[in-house]
């Protein structure tokens, strides 16, 4: 008998991150946080609707909105970045991993891994030199390509998993995790719509399996 799709581990996850949040918040009496930072709640609401229906994180509109209209450090968004998909790409990810949704393994293991390491060296190497108004236009130009790459990928044969797969195309994605991991350590995000594209362009991967995979990968 096959047994039923059901993302029990996502719904435990969700129970307990809003159990252990009412407990804090009502123990601290805090809700006068929310009114006091509603910018950054509204922000987070449609980051969430972008996050779940594309390979960019949520961060992908929290980070612009945080520094280019609210002014804050992109330091700070960056860490802010890291700290609220820590929740929600966790989550998304239970939730495809219990929906049993289509993956690219091989993308995942090979990024992931370059993606560790460049996120190491750009933490401690890069980032600290980068100053906010170059992070800034780094970021603008970055998602500019993202967007002119998915206007390029349109109308093209696709398929579930990279064929053929070969030492070459490990080195690939090992190189790309490792530059994604690196802009990742600038922006909070980065490493899953960098590598995304790689998916699409060169390998022709479905965007319905590259992009959930990616979403594994920020997670």
């Amino acid at each position: 008998m096959q047994k039923s799709n059901r993302p029990t581990l996502y719904f435990i996850f969700l129970f307990g991150v809003i159990s252990v949040w009412l407990y804090y918040v009502n123990a601290n009496n805090l809700y006068y946080w929310i009114q006091k930072h509603i910018y950054a709640v509204i922000t987070m609401v449609f980051g969430s609707f972008i996050a779940g229906s594309s390979p960019e994180g949520s961060a992908a509109t929290a980070y612009p909105v945080f520094t280019l209209l609210l002014k804050i450090p992109p330091e700070v968004a960056r860490n802010f970045a890291f700290a609220i998909q820590s929740i929600g790409m966790t989550s998304a990810s239970l939730l495809i991993l219990g929906l049993k949704v289509k993956l690219e393994w091989n993308y995942i293991k090979y990024v992931s891994l370059g993606g560790a390491i460049g996120l190491i060296i750009g933490t401690y190497w890069v980032a600290p030199f980068i100053s906010p108004a170059i992070a800034k236009l780094f970021f603008v130009s970055l998602w500019l390509s993202f967007g002119i790459v998915l206007w390029r990928a349109k109308n093209r044969d696709v398929l579930d998993e990279i064929q053929g797969f070969n030492q070459a195309d490990l080195y690939k994605l090992l190189a790309f995790g490792l530059v994604g991991g690196v802009i990742s350590s600038i922006f909070g995000t980065g490493i899953n719509i960098f590598t995304f594209c790689l998916m699409t362009i060169y390998f022709n991967i479905n965007e319905k399996v590259a992009v959930p995979s990616s979403i594994i990968i920020m997670t």
